[in-house]
């Protein structure tokens, strides 16, 4: 499993939940936000599903992804890679 991935899956996922104000991000790091949402999908869902099992709310996602490591979400990309193997 690749933690770089999942670092920046919880990177994307702070700045969807928190966006910062217009005109603060350069359109290059807009560019990168947008790929890594496409490219980290199963990521992004197991932050957001881990989250969720910890009974986070939607409005605090930002503030708790922020506290996630790798090590915190590993075990949903595996839950998730399992399912997605036994097409459950």
């Amino acid at each position: 499993m690749e933690t770089d991935r999942i670092s920046q899956a919880i990177a994307a996922v702070v700045a969807i939940a928190a966006p910062p104000p217009p005109g603060t991000l350069s359109a290059e790091k807009i560019e990168q936000l947008l790929d890594r949402i496409k490219t980290h999908k199963a990521e992004i869902e197991a932050v957001t599903m881990t989250l969720r099992l910890r009974g986070v709310a939607e409005s605090d996602f930002a503030t708790a992804a922020a506290t996630l490591t790798p090590d915190d979400v590993a075990p949903m990309m595996n839950t998730l890679a399992f399912m997605d193997a036994h097409a459950l």
